[in-house]
C-alpha cells in the first residue's frame, strides 16, 4: 500500500512538472529560453528597417554602391545569425549577441552617412575653387 502511495504521488509530481518545464522554456521545448518571438520580430525589424535606411542612403547619393553591398551584406548577417539562433528560441547570450551586432551596424550606418555628407562638401568646395580661379583667368 505504501508503494502505491508513493508511486502515485511520484505521478502527480510529474505530471505538474512536465507543463511547468515546457512553460519555462528549456532547450528541448518549443519556447525557448525567455527571448522568442516578440524578441524575434524585433530584430527581425530593426534589419528590415537597416535595409530601407541603406536604400534611402543610396538614393539620397550619401553612400556608394560598394559601402551600399557591405552594408546589406552587414545586415543579412543578423538575419542569417537570428535564424540559426531563433530554432530553439534564443539564449540571453545569443540575444545579447544579435544586439551588440545590430549596435555595431547602426553606428557603421551612421559612420558612412557622415563620411558620404563630408565627401561630399569636399565635392562641393573642390567645385567652388575651380569655379573661381576659371574665373580669375578670364578677369584679367
Amino acid at each position: 500500500m505504501r508503494n502505491l502511495l508513493i508511486s502515485a504521488a511520484l505521478l502527480s509530481a510529474a505530471a505538474v512538472a512536465t507543463p511547468a518545464a515546457a512553460q519555462w522554456g528549456y532547450p528541448n521545448s518549443n519556447q525557448g529560453y525567455g527571448y522568442n518571438q516578440g524578441a524575434v520580430q524585433s530584430i527581425q525589424n530593426q534589419v528590415r528597417q537597416f535595409h530601407q535606411r541603406i536604400e534611402r542612403m543610396y538614393e539620397r547619393r550619401l553612400i556608394g554602391n560598394g559601402e551600399r553591398r557591405d552594408l546589406h551584406e552587414r545586415a543579412e548577417n543578423i538575419n542569417r545569425r537570428l535564424f540559426d539562433y531563433s530554432r530553439n528560441g534564443l539564449s540571453q547570450r545569443e540575444y545579447f549577441d544579435l544586439q551588440d551586432r545590430i549596435q555595431n551596424l547602426r553606428q557603421r550606418i551612421q559612420r558612412e552617412r557622415f563620411e558620404g555628407r563630408d565627401e561630399r562638401r569636399d565635392d562641393r568646395d573642390r567645385r567652388d575653387r575651380r569655379d573661381r580661379r576659371d574665373r580669375d583667368r578670364w578677369d584679367d
